[in-house]
């Protein structure tokens, strides 16, 4: 059996995930377990529906509360195959995001307005940001920024 790759709409990954549920359809919803016990959607907008025997509901799925529409190339909606499914399943087993850098850590910021300076890595904040307290004119200031531009002092 193929799997349909269905869009969400923001952030509605979880209620897309329940509705499709309660409507009985078979679904996956791969996800990511943070350091700090966060989980989150591994592909943010994005779920999995099995295709079932018989006529596939398209407008039901479609109008499923949280769903935006189906994945298309053109006139041909998405499929993955099982196999693909499965290599997912079993990464996302094992998946969990770790943080680079220690809390408190220094760090130096490599790119963008602070460029050069030394910063306290304080946590992450998001899937490619974090946050670092920086001593601008005396005083510690909370900063948020991509985490690319921050690599180890």
């Amino acid at each position: 059996m193929n799997w349909f790759v269905v869009r969400t709409k923001p952030r509605q990954e979880l209620k897309a995930k329940l509705n499709l549920e309660n409507q009985g359809f078979t679904h996956y919803l791969p996800e990511l377990t943070r350091d700090n016990g966060k989980i989150e959607a591994l592909f943010p907008g994005y779920i999995f529906i099995k295709n079932q025997a018989g006529p596939t509901p398209f407008d039901k799925i479609r109008s499923t509360y949280g769903v935006l529409n189906y994945v298309r190339f053109g006139e041909y909606i998405a499929m993955l195959t099982d196999e693909v499914i499965e290599a997912i399943r079993n990464r996302d087993a094992n998946s969990v995001q770790r943080d680079i850098y220690q809390e408190n850590q220094k760090v130096r910021i490599t790119e963008g307005p602070f460029k050069d300076l030394e910063a306290i890595y304080q946590c992450r904040s998001g899937k490619d940001r974090v946050i670092l307290l920086l001593n601008l004119l005396n005083s510690k200031q909370s900063i948020e920024m991509p985490d690319r531009y921050v690599s180890s002092a």
